[in-house]
């Protein structure tokens, strides 16, 4: 695997609730960590937009375990490319690599990947036990292959857009939590379907290349 990094600035990781509604979300830029990463290896550009895209997404859902230890996601594939492979450490530091053979050229994640598995490996680091989840791949990109690996796991409503590139990894995940039972909450039933629909105006472009706040 590369060496290990710290997420400096302009990285950044930011949590949000929804007021009056049951739906928390969490945002991810990664800028320098993210160039670190894939700096020292000559990956193809269509390799580079898997890897950023599982980088956000470790990142993001290891903020949201809030685990102690890491989080490793691995894809596993029998097409073109054999491994992706992330590691996130609860401090937020970040290792990658991957495996694939011939010349990757433009094609959709079904011909990239083919039949394979994804799996998530959980590994506390103090004493507790690991815990190791390997599911089909299902979906046609990353985000909808962790999109439902989550939903079945967890068994919460979870959306997640992810976009990268050779220079900036993001993400974005939204996830609904069981309902309190509060007022607010039973007016407003429609804050789910209403959340999805304006995150679905995100842009993959606007994600990697918008200006940070320093």
């Amino acid at each position: 695997m590369n060496d290990t990094h710290n997420i400096p600035q302009p990285d950044s990781l930011q949590r949000f609730l929804f007021e009056h509604a049951p739906i928390r979300g969490e945002l991810v830029h990664l800028d320098a960590t993210w160039r670190s990463v894939i700096e020292r290896h000559d990956y193809p550009e269509v390799l580079r937009k898997l890897m950023g895209e599982l980088a956000a997404a470790a990142v993001l859902l290891a903020a949201t375990l809030k685990l102690q230890g890491s989080l490793v996601l691995q894809i596993m594939g029998k097409g073109p490319v054999k491994l992706l492979v992330v590691e996130c450490s609860g401090d937020m530091k970040l290792r990658a690599t991957a495996k694939w053979s011939g010349e990757l050229v433009q094609a959709s994640f079904a011909e990239l990947i083919g039949e394979g598995q994804f799996a998530i490996t959980l590994d506390p680091k103090d004493g507790g036990q690991p815990y190791q989840g390997i599911v089909a791949i299902e979906g046609s990109s990353v985000a909808e292959v962790m999109q439902n690996y989550m939903s079945h796991s967890e068994q919460l409503e979870t959306r997640l857009w992810l976009a990268a590139d050779g220079q900036h990894a993001a993400g974005m995940l939204l996830q609904k939590l069981p309902d309190t039972g509060t007022h607010e909450e039973a007016a407003d039933a429609d804050a789910w379907p209403r959340a999805v629909i304006l995150a679905e105006t995100l842009k993959a472009e606007s994600c990697c290349n918008c200006p940070r706040k320093r």
